[in-house]
């Protein structure tokens, strides 16, 4: 933690998520395009192995915004494997269920982001089960799998019994985060 500290020049301070917030996004905003482009493909080239290995049929992932990992390319090379794909649909503003798609012309763009079409939403109960791979984004993980989310703890609960395996994609990666009992930890992360 110190060394941190020396590095990146904030104190961090325990519990507190919103130091870890604030210090995340001012590491992401500092990313040049060069290196964006350099997480981005090393992390697509890192999941595209791991499901190379592991085989997973149903897989949930989610369509990236500016400041998350680029995962645009394991899309599609999921939906040219004629994988079962996911991504998170926003029932409410607390709550996100998962919205099977085929194509990416079924994608809508509402409120900035992407969401399914007119698909309706698998219950919770079936993605728990049936989803074999989560690919979760986040403002910055830790080595021991502690996600730092926006805040609001909407993918925790999407991901609350999930019993597939959790890989959250870093393009930021902060020692130590401080974990709630609700936050659900990931299996795997990537970063580079």
């Amino acid at each position: 933690m110190a060394a941190f500290e020396r590095i990146y020049g904030l104190k961090m301070s325990g519990s507190d998520k919103s130091s870890y917030r604030l210090k995340a996004r001012q590491i992401r905003s500092g990313l040049t395009r060069s290196e964006k482009k350099k997480i981005n493909e090393t992390l697509n080239r890192q999941v595209l192995d791991w499901v190379n290995v592991h085989q997973p049929s149903d897989i949930a992932l989610y369509w990236p915004s500016d400041t998350e990992v680029d995962i645009r390319p394991v899309i599609t090379s999921l939906l040219t494997a004629k994988k079962r794909v996911y991504l998170p649909s926003k029932h409410s503003e607390d709550e996100l269920g998962l919205a099977p798609f085929e194509a990416l012309s079924e994608l809508k763009e509402t409120w900035g982001r992407v969401k399914g079409g007119s698909r309706a939403c698998i219950s919770k109960r079936v993605a728990d089960e049936q989803v074999a791979l989560w690919l979760v984004p986040g403002l910055a993980f830790d080595q021991n799998g502690t996600r730092l989310g926006q805040g609001k703890g909407i993918y925790d609960r999407l991901l609350a019994d999930a019993k597939g395996h959790k890989i959250g994609l870093a393009n930021v990666l902060l020692p130590d985060l401080p974990r709630d009992d609700w936050d659900v930890p990931m299996d795997t992360v990537f970063y580079i």
